[in-house]
């Protein structure tokens, strides 16, 4: 785990450097998707991006600790200080959904966003001697803070994690969690415009959990809170 922590910083630090030597690049003229800044004015973005988890070794095996994911996202920015956002990841055996809502305090270089976002997942394992199903919901309230330091965008999103539960094998309920205070997570993003109005964004976020939806076939039994970093790469249109 601390090797992929290095190699996510190493990744970060030499993206952030190039950034910086771009004399040219203004933020104020692109449009970004992390940052809690909002135009005041109706318009949507789109949002392509992979994310690898490393899941801890008291999971999963070392040969299965990282967890890729593909996804897609679309957000809608308003004349009234909110923004709202859905999106979707898959790898096929986790499937997750998520909505998205902020109130953004603070429009300027310092922006400022409250909101919460509810995620609602499924995951399916389906062998010769196994058959097992699990689905739940997530409710995230947030704090999002940025800095437009011109040359790119850095923002911080903490967020508590509150979720619920349910495994199934061979459609016979197996068990039910509640977990009211299911972990804690913090994500650093840099964003980055690269060509005409499209951006780049690099985040690494950590979670702190006893739940962590992409390793859902160990929640019977992990009951710890564990740290579940993530590395997502994206692509805003």
């Amino acid at each position: 785990m601390i090797k992929f922590l290095h190699i996510i910083l190493f990744l970060i630090l030499n993206v952030v450097s190039i950034f910086c030597l771009d004399e040219d690049k203004d933020s104020l003229s692109f449009k970004s998707y992390f940052f809690p800044k909002t135009e005041n004015k109706w318009e949507l973005r789109g949002n392509f991006e992979l994310s690898i988890a490393d899941l801890p070794r008291v999971v999963v095996e070392e040969e299965v600790s990282h967890s890729p994911m593909l996804g897609a996202a679309i957000k809608l920015e308003s004349p009234y200080n909110i923004s709202s956002a859905i999106s979707f990841q898959s790898n096929y055996i986790c499937n997750y959904g998520q909505f998205d809502i902020k109130y953004h305090l603070l429009n300027s270089d310092f922006s400022l966003a409250f909101g919460s976002k509810i995620g609602i997942w499924f995951g399916h394992l389906e062998l010769d001697a196994i058959r097992l199903k699990s689905m739940g919901w997530i409710l995230y309230p947030t704090a999002t803070m940025g800095y437009d330091f011109k040359k790119f965008l850095l923002s911080l999103e903490l967020e508590t994690q509150h979720s619920d539960l349910y495994t199934y094998s061979e459609d016979q309920l197996l068990g039910v969690i509640w977990e009211p205070k299911a972990g804690y997570a913090a994500k650093f993003t840099v964003e980055q415009p690269i060509s005409g109005n499209s951006v780049v964004a690099l985040s690494v976020k950590l979670n702190y959990s006893k739940f962590y939806y992409q390793s859902w076939l160990s929640y019977n039994t992990i009951s710890d809170y564990l740290l579940y970093p993530e590395f997502i790469f994206s692509y805003v249109l």
